[in-house]
């Protein structure tokens, strides 16, 4: 219910089909649509928070100096981070892209069935078509993903690197001393899982990301078959309940330009 109260507040005609699809005893499919525009506006949460983490991890890294061994490392950072941001953005562009489709579709079907009445229904066919924006979406998110898996994994090479060097480096001197006890010379490591928790974040993120996109492109698709036998002479799921002869459609057809017009 808070679903659809969420729906009804950004998306209208889609909260209006829902409502048509629920006076047409179509429940399975209406809770479909309202599940599918749910995940989506859960994926438009987690690219905000997406876009927030990488912008805050670009101030960062304006502030850091690229001197020493950190040079090499440092660039790479930046250039890394300024490529996921970009693309980021690509992936926001595209969920706005997806949501303004649903209105739109949503819209032309809601007119439709106030003109031609129930068989416009069958128009919620096009909701699976946004199927193809939402995989796009996947691709994206899979490959960025790949690419901060990469970077904490070369943030640990690194860190661990840098450890031996300093190790062996201090070792080397203390023979020169004639010095053969262990020193304890520090850890780059731990600092590097400082350096990591943002983009480990992001990882988590991403992860979510594709849950939800998954979740929300099996609603397509099941949406999609649903919609292939509605008008194939009956609904065949309960012949008793869902018998569509001419006379029972043309007074569903009726009911739903009544209830239409008491709206407006």
């Amino acid at each position: 219910m808070v679903a659809e109260k969420q729906i009804a507040k950004e998306m209208d005609s889609i909260a209006e089909i829902v409502e048509l699809l629920k006076q047409n005893q179509k429940m399975e499919s209406a809770a479909n649509i309202v599940a599918m525009a749910v995940y989506v506006g859960k994926i438009d949460a987690k690219l905000d928070q997406l876009l927030t983490e990488v912008r805050d991890v670009q101030n960062q890294l304006k502030n850091i100096p690229e001197t020493g061994n950190r040079t090499s490392m440092t660039s790479y950072l930046k250039t890394t981070v300024d490529h996921l941001s970009v693309q980021y953005k690509q992936m926001k562009e595209d969920l706005t892209q997806t949501k303004d489709t649903m209105k739109q579709k949503a819209g032309e079907i809601v007119k439709n069935v106030r003109k031609e009445g129930i068989k416009a229904l069958n128009g919620v066919t096009e909701f699976f078509k946004i199927g193809e924006r939402l995989k796009k979406i996947e691709n994206k998110a899979k490959a960025n993903l790949s690419k901060v898996d990469e970077m904490i994994e070369r943030l640990d090479m690194f860190g661990k690197g840098m450890d031996e060097a300093k190790r062996q480096a201090v070792h080397s001197v203390n023979i020169l001393k004639g010095k053969s006890e262990q020193q304890n010379v520090g850890s780059i490591s731990s600092k590097m899982d400082v350096i990591k928790k943002p983009f480990i974040k992001e990882k988590e993120i991403l992860e979510n990301i594709l849950q939800l996109t998954d979740n929300a492109l099996n609603r397509c698709e099941t949406l999609s078959q649903e919609a292939k036998g509605w008008y194939a002479g009956e609904f065949v799921q309960d012949e008793k309940t869902y018998h569509t002869s001419a006379s029972l459609e043309k007074k569903t057809d009726d009911a739903i330009k009544r209830g239409l017009h008491k709206k407006r």
